[in-house]
Formats: C-alpha cells, sequence, structure tokens
C-alpha cells in the first residue's frame, strides 16, 4: 500500500478479496488493522468474524459478532451469523434463533428471521461449504440451513 492508502476501508476491502480466495490468515490480518482503525464498523467486525467461521475458528467468531452486535443489535446478518458458528458447535440454543422469530425483530431483521425459518438465507455475507460447479468452496452463495 502507498502511504495515505491504509484506511479502514482499504483494508476491509481487501480482507474480503483475501477472503474469497480463502486467503484466510491475510485476510484476518486485513481485518484486525481495519478495526485497530475503526472500531465503531460493524462490518470490520462481522468479517472478520466470517473470516474466523471459515478457519473453523468458531469461539472467535462469535466474539467478533458480538463485538458488532454491542455496535447494532438488531443486525439481522450478524445475528445469523453468530448462530450459524453457535450451530457449528452443536450449540442448538444458541444457533436456533435462525429458524425461530421469537426475537422482536424490526425490518430487515424480521424478514431475514422469516427467510431463515423457511430454510435458506442468501446475503453476501453468510457462506457454506458445499462444493458448487460455479463458485469455491467457503465462499459466498446459497446457504441450506433447514439442517441446523
Amino acid at each position: 500500500m502507498r502511504n495515505g492508502d491504509d484506511t479502514a476501508e482499504v483494508r476491509r476491502k481487501r480482507g474480503w478479496a483475501r477472503y474469497q480466495l480463502e486467503s484466510f490468515d491475510n485476510a484476518l490480518e486485513d481485518y484486525s488493522k481495519a478495526i485497530t482503525l475503526d472500531a465503531g464498523n460493524v462490518d470490520n467486525f462481522n468479517e472478520r468474524g466470517l473470516v474466523r467461521h471459515g478457519m473453523q475458528a468458531y469461539m472467535a467468531a462469535i466474539s467478533d459478532f458480538d463485538q458488532a452486535l454491542k455496535l447494532q443489535s438488531d443486525n439481522a446478518v450478524v445475528l445469523t451469523n453468530r448462530a450459524l458458528s453457535y450451530s457449528r458447535l452443536g450449540n442448538v440454543e444458541r444457533g436456533a434463533f435462525v429458524r425461530s422469530a421469537n426475537r422482536p425483530f424490526t425490518g430487515t431483521a424480521r424478514g431475514t428471521c422469516q427467510l431463515a425459518s423457511f430454510g435458506q438465507f442468501i446475503h453476501s455475507s453468510v457462506w457454506t461449504s458445499e462444493k458448487s460447479s460455479s463458485r469455491r468452496s467457503g465462499v459466498p452463495q446459497l446457504l441450506d440451513i433447514s439442517n441446523l
């Protein structure tokens, strides 16, 4: 990076690109620096959580999602990502929010819970490890959560 180009936004975007290439260690470094530069950005914590989830560091991912939720407690994407990490740890109760609409959400979050309750969630920040002919494993695509 050139001097003056090392901003939180530049680091976040590069981190996302590295995440999509499954260069998780490098993506983690970029997101950590982005958080140092802008600790008030929900996306920095959410996306670093996605990297950690991709690394199967589920507790660290949950910690990042928790930090994001401290900044924006009703963020449906972060809540869903955290629930998926809990589910990977076998904590069905903490992951069950994805299929239940018992939490009082508004706006987008409500729609997300309703969509998730049908067993699928579509968002660029959520992924599956299933192989797809059109996409690499582990990068954003349709996620089937019906078996969680």
